[in-house]
């Protein structure tokens, strides 16, 4: 009988000394298991074509690109401080087509392919005004210091000075017949979609903008990040550039996917890509010369421009409308409710009470009759 109390003992012993090793992780591999991630949706808002989103102080101003004067197209106001239950605040519209939005302070300049570049006044969110127009065909814009910077699908690169109540001075131009699309800047150098090639500009100096060269990459999206250059194109590439000498830079590395890359924008060392023809993909790039996918979020849509803050995504999803993601760790696949070390812990107690019912806590009288 005292022989199986030993075993018993000696077992369950072992057992308690597994689960403790396990937890603590002493057998697991070299190198450490990489943690997993997820990008999962918490809210949608359906319009006919979603362009683009900017977010400022859980108010979203999405572009699209539909026509219906009465519903939701044009420049949309949205309430996004609940994502499950997203609400309209207003829209504008006056027969566009519209592309781009920036914010800046109290407007709203969007490139309208049909109707101009256009400055609105959303100081009430209820009640977008419009302040001017450029005529023109506009696809993009962005904002240097008080300049926008614009291009026209027929005419080219087009600076314009803000002016403090909105409206919008020419000041500088650089026409050209290579249907200018993306544009993005880089320290003082903007780059330039045209085609099969990027343009690299200096704008140093507004009145007399130089084309300084070009890669052979159809870009849609660059941005720098930390020390790095990062190019999303049109045939599905991320690059990797060194970036140190802008006249000349070289591919440090090249991802491919499948499918049309519109937009990255980062969160520390995850870079988020939209691809009009495969979701949104969240890529690690701790390591810039070995980026990798670690998670995507794909439900039919055609993800287009997008808006990153403090983990969540929205994304201009074309005929799904908008879509709010969270980037996040994938949950723990223990029992539900339950953590390893409450799991041990209760383990261990119910060991431990078998082993004083086995072995009677009576050895310090033994001790003393000795």
């Amino acid at each position: 009988m005292q022989q199986k109390k030993i075993l018993k003992f000696c077992a369950w012993i072992s057992i308690l000394i597994s689960f403790s090793v396990i937890n603590s992780g002493s057998f697991s591999s070299a190198s450490p298991t990489p943690e997993v991630y997820e990008l999962v949706e918490l809210g949608q808002y359906p319009t006919l074509f979603a362009r683009d989103v900017q977010v400022k102080d859980k108010i979203a101003y999405l572009t699209d690109m539909g026509f219906d004067p009465q519903g939701d197209s044009g420049l949309l106001i949205l309430n996004v401080s609940n994502p499950q239950n997203i609400q309209k605040l207003s829209n504008f519209y006056d027969d566009g087509l519209s592309h781009q939005i920036l914010i800046n302070e109290n407007l709203a300049f969007i490139a309208d392919n049909k109707g101009g570049l256009e400055v609105i006044n959303i100081s009430d969110s209820t009640n977008p005004v419009k302040i001017s127009t450029i005529r023109g065909t506009f696809n993009d814009i962005t904002i240097k210091e008080n300049y926008l910077y614009a291009t026209d699908w027929f005419d080219g690169l087009k600076v314009f000075n803000i002016n403090s109540n909105g409206s919008l001075d020419k000041v500088g131009s650089y026409p050209s017949t290579k249907n200018l699309q993306p544009i993005d800047f880089i320290d003082d150098y903007l780059f330039i979609s045209g085609g099969d090639s990027t343009f690299i500009f200096d704008a140093t100096n507004i009145s007399n903008i130089q084309c300084m060269g070009n890669l052979s990459y159809d870009m849609k999206c660059i941005k720098k990040h930390y020390n790095f250059g990062y190019m999303v194109t049109r045939d599905g590439k991320l690059l990797t550039l060194d970036i140190s000498d802008l006249l000349n830079i070289s591919v440090l590395n090249e991802l491919q996917f499948n499918g049309r890359l519109i937009d990255i924008e980062f969160q520390d060392n995850i870079a988020f890509i939209t691809n009009f023809d495969g979701g949104i993909f969240a890529c690690d790039i701790s390591d810039p010369l070995n980026p990798y996918e670690i998670c995507r979020f794909n439900d039919g849509g055609r993800a287009m421009d997008m808006f990153v803050e403090s983990n969540i995504i929205y994304v201009a999803d074309a005929e799904d409308g908008m879509e709010i993601l969270k980037f996040q760790n994938k949950e723990s696949k223990n029992i539900p409710g339950y953590s390893n070390f409450f799991i041990i812990s209760i383990m261990s107690l119910i060991i431990i009470k078998k082993i004083i019912k086995w072995f009677p806590l009576d050895c310090s009288t033994r001790y003393l009759e000795q």
